[in-house]
């Protein structure tokens, strides 16, 4: 027993030491999400609507987010709302400030709501969310902080940081391609629950499979493929609660790894 303990207290050491470092009542990392490279359909219910996207964190001495914690855009031009009409025309609209933006679990993805009634002229039957290249969020100040961003801080996250994380993330071949297509799973599937075994087979079919690709893209599309697959055995086994809990797991893992070659990557400039 003495030896398993051991054992479990070095890989329990090992792993914290792969976390950002923590600091009590300051402000968590500012986050680069990840473009999206074409737009993705939020979930509208009545003026709400709501969508997760792929995020990593830009600052690894600072704590990760908790959930719900509040962001702000540092540059609003890389969003766009794209608009569907009952015609089937698309309208393609800037953001601006009509977006709303909280983390979700940990620094791996984040939650982007917009109201829809702002965009009621146009009567939309769907919205979605188009993300651009280099878009970075910074926490909101809150009271009592500690260590809030600076206007140098931001400057530089969202800057040289922000570059060498479109490099590696954004612009990181099949891995991230993976995991923006486990994205749009996420955000196709039921919110809570468990699915019936005829819809978990269906998912893929209905949400990713005219998404193939070709080229480079094309591995992407079968790394996401091959863990869609992972999760659905462990359904099947019990192993997992969900298909939307396994494949939030699997997200986060690929973005883990990820976020791990970009901190090495931007290490020299920390």
């Amino acid at each position: 027993m003495r030896g398993r303990n051991t054992t479990a207290a070095l890989i329990g050491a090992g792993l914290l030491a792969a976390l950002p470092l923590a600091t009590a009542n300051a402000a968590p990392q500012m986050l680069g999400l990840v473009a999206s490279n074409s737009p993705v359909e939020l979930n509208c219910a009545g003026d709400t609507c709501i969508g997760q996207f792929t995020a990593f964190c830009l600052e690894q001495d600072r704590d990760v987010p908790k959930a719900g914690t509040a962001y702000l855009p540092v540059d609003t031009a890389p969003m766009t709302v794209v608009l569907t009409t009952s015609a089937g025309r698309q309208i393609e609209l800037p953001a601006g400030d009509t977006l709303r933006y909280k983390a979700g679990r940990g620094y791996s993805n984040v939650f982007v709501s917009l109201d829809r009634s702002a965009f009621a002229a146009h009567k939309p039957v769907t919205v979605a969310l188009h993300i651009g290249r280099n878009m970075s969020l910074v926490p909101a100040t809150v009271a009592g902080d500690a260590r809030p961003h600076t206007p140098e801080d931001i400057a530089r996250a969202a800057g040289p940081l922000r570059q060498i994380g479109s490099r590696v993330i954004d612009q990181g071949g099949p891995t991230s391609d993976a995991a923006r297509l486990m994205n749009r799973m996420l955000n196709a599937l039921p919110r809570s629950g468990r699915m019936s075994a005829d819809d978990r087979a269906t998912a893929w079919d209905r949400t990713l499979g005219s998404r193939t690709g070709t080229g480079k893209a094309a591995l992407g599309y079968q790394a996401a493929l091959g863990q869609y697959e992972f999760c659905q055995n462990k359904v099947a086994q019990g192993r997992v609660f969900s298909l939307r809990s396994c494949i939030e797991s699997q997200h986060d893992s690929i973005m883990t790894g990820l976020n791990r070659e970009y901190w090495e990557r931007a290490q020299p400039g920390m």
